[in-house]
């Protein structure tokens, strides 16, 4: 069995359906296959066998006609850097074909050393290959500027992408009355913190994700929020711009945020991490399992749960997270502690009220998931 989306969550294609649009979705992730509940509201649902380009969008734009309509499209670019079509290749450095093959060698070995447990139904933990898992980082940290170029053209590929779809509604003449909203789940771990990939830790190259709002009749165009915000403000955001009534969510629209500085910074958790499947003995030792991000203007904690460690850095000063000053400022440490012990405690009680629905698997999905790295041997 695995996770399903339970039937009683209202979801924001649901919202707008009721409202009267449209709904439809363009999927390229096989996570969000509708097998996991995740097509609920939606009147159509196709997953893409390629990433998500305007021909493969047109078909739901024709359907909708007249109607208002919502598209969620979800490309996986540039999780994987070395996809990126030659027509963008062209214009960064060249590839060298050996160091392809060992990019692909080394990220899959290293994949495969940091869920050695998970995959074979065990403790993570259970073993320790710290050893040789410091040996790939080793090895990643120096290829990391052609890891930096590949990387960059993915992005450069993804961008054109989506250039692409504003091109399609730019047609059909709907673009300057259209909500159009670029995002990311997460960046990329390149070394910054010593780690590779993107589920090791809650530092900013992992969690400052794109957020860009293209709003009706181009109302606010070039104004940027300097505040702090989430991913779940987007939801109760699209709501308000489209006037239809919302429903209790954890996230706030962000328009208020338009227009003026917005009044005093607010505290907040921007992100949460919680492994279940990964194990690198220093990681587990300095952070732990599960981390907490705050957030207060330019300050921000990573509370580490179980090693009950806080780190506190001044974004201003240190971007990159490079100085922990939680000693230096211990009145403010204690303050954001105690807001990200208290609102941690606040969705542990919410979420064991969560329904936990079971999804029987076929052969073949299993399989995949397991391929992915979602899936485990051993029932969990």
């Amino acid at each position: 069995t695995t996770f399903r989306l339970p039937s009683e969550a209202v979801t924001l294609a649901e919202r707008l359906g009721d409202a009267g649009y449209s709904t439809g979705a363009v999927v390229s992730s096989f996570v969000l296959h509708s097998d996991f509940g995740l097509d609920q509201g939606f009147d159509a649902c196709r997953q893409a066998p390629r990433p998500i380009d305007a021909e493969l969008i047109r078909p739901f734009l024709d359907a909708a006609s007249d109607r208002p309509f919502f598209l969620y499209l979800h490309n996986t670019e540039p999780h994987t850097p070395l996809d990126a079509r030659p027509a963008f290749r062209r214009h960064f450095d060249p590839v060298e074909p050996l160091f392809e093959r060992e990019y692909v060698e080394l990220t899959k070995r290293y994949r495969e050393l940091t869920r050695v447990d998970f995959a074979a139904g065990r403790v993570p933990g259970t073993t320790d290959n710290t050893a040789d898992q410091t040996r790939i980082l080793a090895r990643l940290g120096e290829l990391r500027s052609q890891v930096h170029n590949v990387y960059s053209m993915a992005v450069r590929d993804a961008d054109d992408r989506i250039g692409a779809v504003v091109a399609a509604l730019k047609e059909r003449g709907t673009w300057d009355r259209t909500l159009f909203i670029v995002l990311a789940d997460h960046g990329e771990e390149m070394g910054d913190h010593g780690g590779w990939q993107h589920d090791q830790s809650v530092y900013q190259e992992l969690i400052r994700v794109p957020l860009v709002v293209k709003l009706p009749g181009g109302a606010h165009a070039g104004e940027r929020v300097a505040r702090p915000v989430s991913l779940v403000d987007v939801f109760p955001t699209v709501l308000e711009v489209a006037d239809v009534p919302g429903v209790r969510v954890s996230g706030r629209s962000l328009l208020p945020l338009l227009g003026g500085p917005g009044g005093a910074p607010a505290t907040r958790v921007v992100a949460m991490r919680r492994n279940e499947k990964k194990y690198y003995r220093p990681y587990a030792e300095s952070r732990g399992d599960v981390n907490v991000a705050v957030r207060r203007g330019k300050w921000k904690a990573i509370l580490n749960v179980e090693p009950g460690t806080l780190e506190l850095y001044d974004l201003e000063a240190d971007p990159g997270e490079e100085r922990d000053v939680s000693a230096e400022h211990a009145g403010l440490a204690a303050e954001l502690r105690a807001f990200a012990e208290r609102r941690y405690a606040e969705l542990c009680a919410a979420s064991t009220e969560a329904v936990e629905q079971g999804a029987e698997l076929d052969a073949a999905t299993e399989a995949e998931l397991r391929r992915l790295g979602y899936v485990g041997d051993a029932p969990r």
